[in-house]
């Protein structure tokens, strides 16, 4: 292999792993391997955390039973004893909610018909992304020192790498929206010829810059010139010869190529330079995450059975990185699709907080732009001052 072609395949591959593209493969392998890892490091420990609890448990059990015995036979009033046994039956149920000891065989874990391990790699791959993009529901935890350890240094190499993924890639869905948006919305103004009509930056009507003077002509001396021939006055006479019709068909093939080519690189430029000049509304860039909270509201209130005022609440807690943890989907581990549902809670609040990401880029464009146009207009800010 020569040494450009080498350089060329560097070249490629640098630009993968560097890219957008090669961001997003690493944060999804980064997840991948921390739902690995995870579940290596805590799915044995439950048992023992079951073991633990069943004797403390019993312990308590023990303690409550002697006490109960001893009251009984002590030569007191009934009203004595009385108070004494609601004491004592008071101090065991807090006692058991402390422990947490449901009554499972933890002997039986992970067999049919026994208790179920919320350490799978599903739940783990949960975990570990609630951990980088610094949600955090904390309905699981790690509980072994190492898993402890391993939290905090998965979490300071994991979330730059989420917040590198997030801007990289909000930004190009906010130029996707932006594009989407200029296109939709001036399309009758593209189609017939005249300069379309876009929400610049600044406010509804300011004052065009150089660079969309020079554009708003050109367009119009496109429009101008398609136009001359067909109302021209003097058209032009047919050819009455076959050579002067060939000459004729040549002649308009090499001006129609050039003039292809031409309008190729001015729609191409123009574009660009409008791209850069529009604004989405704040209303826009609401509604689209309105419909990614509410498309999530469904999906998971079908799932779960939740109403959908609780499913909405989870959606929007979630992808606003409150994380209170209070509803989780995918906890019922007797259902075989818990394991999906977590998948796909996973992959949920990834997509969703570069949906985030994106709408925080629209908005602060459109804020800022607001605000320059205020000050232009009470003289705070120089016309000519575009930054």
């Amino acid at each position: 292999m020569s040494k450009s072609k080498k350089q060329k395949c560097c070249t490629i591959v640098s630009k993968i792993i560097f890219g957008h593209l090669g961001v997003c493969i690493l944060v999804i392998l980064y997840c991948i391997f921390g739902g690995f890892l995870f579940e290596y490091l805590e799915k044995k420990n439950e048992i023992y955390i079951c073991y633990d609890k069943r004797n403390d448990y019993r312990n308590l059990e023990n303690k409550t039973f002697h006490e109960l015995y001893d009251i009984l036979n002590a030569h007191e009033n009934i009203t004595v004893k009385y108070y004494e046994i609601e004491e004592m039956m008071q101090s065991y149920r807090d006692g058991v909610v402390s422990i947490g000891y449901t009554g499972e065989d933890c002997s039986a874990f992970g067999k049919p018909g026994g208790p179920k391990h919320e350490w799978t790699f599903s739940g783990s791959l949960f975990f570990s992304v609630t951990v980088i993009s610094t949600i955090g529901y904390g309905h699981i935890s790690p509980k072994t020192e190492w898993g402890r350890l391993t939290c905090i240094t998965y979490a300071v190499l994991g979330i730059p790498l989420v917040m590198i993924c997030l801007a990289l890639i909000g930004d190009t869905f906010a130029d996707v929206i932006k594009f989407v948006y200029y296109k939709i919305c001036c399309c009758g103004f593209c189609r017939s010829g005249y300069p379309p009509f876009v929400k610049v930056k600044g406010g509804s009507t300011p004052e065009p810059t150089t660079t969309e003077k020079t554009l708003i002509m050109t367009k119009a001396v496109e429009f101008w010139k398609k136009n001359k021939v067909a109302h021209s006055p003097n058209p032009s006479p047919e050819p009455n010869t076959i050579s002067d019709r060939i000459q004729k068909i040549k002649s308009n093939v090499d001006d129609n190529s050039e003039k292809d080519y031409d309008d190729d690189i001015g729609d191409e430029n123009g574009d660009d330079i409008l791209l850069s000049n529009i604004s989405v509304p704040l209303t826009v860039t609401l509604i689209i995450v309105a419909v990614y909270i509410l498309a999530g509201a469904f999906l998971f209130g079908f799932w779960e059975n939740w109403e959908l005022l609780q499913s909405s609440y989870f959606c929007f807690i979630t992808l606003s990185t409150i994380g209170f943890g209070d509803i989780v989907p995918g906890t019922d581990f007797e259902d075989p699709t818990a394991q999906l549902r977590m998948l796909i809670g996973a992959a949920y609040m990834l997509f969703g907080l570069t949906i985030l990401s994106m709408a925080f880029s629209l908005m602060q464009e459109e804020l800022t732009a607001k605000f320059k146009w205020i000050g232009r207009k009470l003289g705070i800010v120089d016309e000519s001052c575009d930054e």
